[in-house]
């Protein structure tokens, strides 16, 4: 859990009848902060704001002031919005990846021209970096890695480049080879280059040739994606896609798909489904669930190494699902695909009991339920006591989350380990497949 949520995010967890009374919230500026909790009755909600926006709540809904926070209600529902200047508080929020962003970049660039970096001209870009010790001591560590590759390579990088540029160039250009969004193919933040590189792509005819272009340009000491990972106090890096890839087996441990219920019965314990992997250093966890949490909407599978300071990656839905239906021989889940209402589910019920079946026998599962007949009675219970939009969000992620499952436990050992050791690969753009950067983490 945590303060994510952007106000459309948080305006579809509020039941529809009730999102007028928030009409006030068009005049707030971006510094609004939901929190990814469920919303529920009798619990108080809370968003973090920042002191500009107070102004602008409906006087109305009778707010009351207690130190930094400002509590009101409306229908069944209680909301706590706390005041609070910090924007980087939402992981994924534009503007502060940005900002970090540039920072990273500012260091880079001094980094090759000689100079030396001081808090003073990071703030002037990132106004909150003083107050916040970890991306300081990220920042830190990432200026010993920028020194360690210009030592490292022969780069004469003249154009440091975040923004437009050839950031802008090259996201257009994989566009023709059905890349719709550049960080699927290749997630640099951050370009450093020699003037007039894009001449070097002219003519091209396939995603390949790109490839292999970024590789030639990358020896020539002229081109360099950078892709940034938040770290700790020692910051890493790591060569990805300049040479072919031997992938080892990430051998699946252990499934997890908990469909028993809270306290109250009217909500499973959670609403995803989540599995682990072997690794050489540790243990990968994968998590299947919405993010971010949104009206019927599709899952993700996000794989992340069990201590580490950032995730693996978000594995990319196109090669996500070819490779699945590849080898479970099914389209993979979509959220606008399950039921939301108890009548669609009724509907289908035997076939949902009989995937739960499959996977409550599957000795890597673990459902916390002993059969398809008491995941029934508990999903019966939550459609007569739980909320519309609990059917509509979490329970659609949940039903995504038994389709994963089943289709896993019905592969064979070895179909199973190829398909969630390409995941990972795919989580960390690692393939033939994507273009050549350098991972900072």
């Amino acid at each position: 859990m945590g303060y994510e949520l952007n106000k459309k995010d948080f305006l579809k967890k509020v039941p529809s009848a009730l999102r007028k009374e928030f009409k006030f919230l068009d005049k707030f500026d971006d510094a609004f902060f939901a929190d990814t909790a469920p919303l529920k009755s009798g619990k108080i909600y809370s968003v973090k704001i920042s002191e500009d926006n107070v102004k602008y709540i409906d006087k109305k809904l009778s707010p009351k002031k207690t130190g930094k926070n400002i509590d009101f209600g409306i229908g069944e529902y209680s909301f706590r919005f706390i005041i609070s200047g910090k924007r980087a508080a939402r992981k994924g929020d534009a503007k502060s990846t940005q900002l970090q962003e540039l920072c990273s970049l500012k260091i880079c660039e001094n980094v090759f021209k000689n100079k030396k970096t001081e808090l003073k001209d990071l703030v002037q870009i990132y106004p909150d970096l003083a107050d916040n010790k970890g991306w300081i001591e990220s920042f830190e560590a990432q200026e010993k890695v920028f020194k360690e590759i210009k030592t490292k390579y022969n780069l004469r990088p003249t154009v440091f480049n975040r923004d437009g540029g050839f950031m802008d160039f090259i996201s257009k250009l994989v566009k023709q080879f059905g890349i719709s969004a550049k960080d699927s193919w290749n997630p640099a933040d951050i370009w450093i280059h020699s003037s007039g590189i894009e001449k070097e792509f002219k003519d091209v005819s396939s995603l390949s040739e790109v490839n292999n272009i970024m590789i030639r340009l990358f020896k020539e000491g002229k081109l360099l994606g950078i892709s940034l990972k938040k770290t700790g106090k020692i910051a890493k890096m790591e060569e990805t896609n300049f040479k072919s890839i031997q992938m080892k087996n990430n051998g699946f441990i252990k499934g997890k798909l908990l469909l028993d219920l809270k306290a109250g019965g009217k909500e499973f314990t959670n609403d995803e489904f989540s599995y682990d992997l072997q690794h050489p250093e540790g243990t990968i966890n994968v998590q299947c669930r919405m993010f971010p949490k949104g009206n019927r909407a599709s899952i993700q599978v996000s794989y992340k190494l069990k201590g580490g300071k950032a995730e693996m990656g978000k594995v990319p839905a196109a090669f996500r699902n070819e490779i699945y239906k590849e080898l479970t021989r099914s389209a993979f889940p979509k959220g606008r695909e399950m039921p939301f209402t108890k009548e669609m589910f009724l509907q289908e019920k035997d076939k949902w009991v009989k995937k739960v079946d499959v996977i409550t026998k599957h000795s890597q599962f673990d459902t916390a339920v002993k059969s398809g007949k008491e995941f029934l009675d508990n999903i019966l219970q939550i459609y007569n006591t739980g909320s519309d939009t609990y059917h509509a969000i979490e329970l659609v992620s949940k039903f995504q989350g038994i389709e994963l499952a089943y289709q896993f436990a019905k592969l064979k050992s070895d179909e199973l380990d190829k398909l969630v050791t390409n995941w990972s690969y795919l989580a960390q753009k690692k393939s033939n497949i994507f273009g050549p950067f350098i991972k900072v983490y």
